[in-house]
């Protein structure tokens, strides 16, 4: 297998906008496979399928990061660093939508009335779940205009505007957090009000 190299990120055989670390690839490749063998083995043993949702974040993180090993040797496969990039941007949106499921559960198991703000425990992560799924699509799509950077003018135009779409998923992501936290908020008043802490 090749050494790990270093192109100039100017030179347009580069997939890469910078120098992946071959080290730090290793390192965190071996972090998320620990994290999401844990995540599984935690899953099976306490008979949890919902959490095939968390698994399936740090699977992504870990391939994403074991991608970046081979790009880290050969900076000039496309598919390496496509997918990598991909993988690892997306990634925090599986994380988002199992903490959106647990505070469902959270919610219909805490209070009598199983719902906050008005809404129901189960529509409460349906409607967050939903908003993260749509936030999915704008960081995608934005995501994979990011991926065709090239030297040209228009490859220019078309990373400027992933890069756009990527950032107002990024907005939007942001917002339904603000929105999310002031629920939780809410939710602690009124668990801290019923005397569950």
């Amino acid at each position: 297998m090749a050494a790990p190299e270093c192109l100039d990120p100017r030179n347009p055989d580069s997939q890469w906008p910078y120098c992946p670390s071959y080290a730090s690839a290793i390192a965190f490749t071996t972090l998320f496979g620990a994290v999401t063998l844990a995540h599984y083995i935690q899953a099976f043993l306490f008979r949890k399928p919902f959490c095939w949702v968390v698994c399936m974040a740090s699977t992504w993180e870990a391939i994403g990061f074991a991608l970046r090993i081979m790009g880290a040797r050969d900076p000039r496969a496309e598919s390496f660093a496509t997918v990598s990039q991909i993988l690892i941007l997306l990634a925090p949106l599986w994380v988002n939508a199992f903490v959106y499921m647990v505070v469902g559960r959270i919610v219909y198991f805490w209070l009598p009335e199983k719902r906050i703000w008005g809404i129901k425990a189960t529509s409460l992560t349906r409607w967050f779940v939903w908003f993260d799924v749509m936030v999915f699509l704008i960081q995608a799509a934005g995501g994979l205009m990011l991926t065709g950077a090239g030297e040209n003018d228009e490859d220019r135009k078309v990373t400027k505007i992933g890069l756009n779409i990527y950032m107002t998923g990024i907005g939007v992501q942001q917002g339904v957090l603000v929105i999310f936290i002031a629920l939780m908020i809410s939710f602690h008043v009124r668990a801290l009000r019923e005397g569950k802490s």
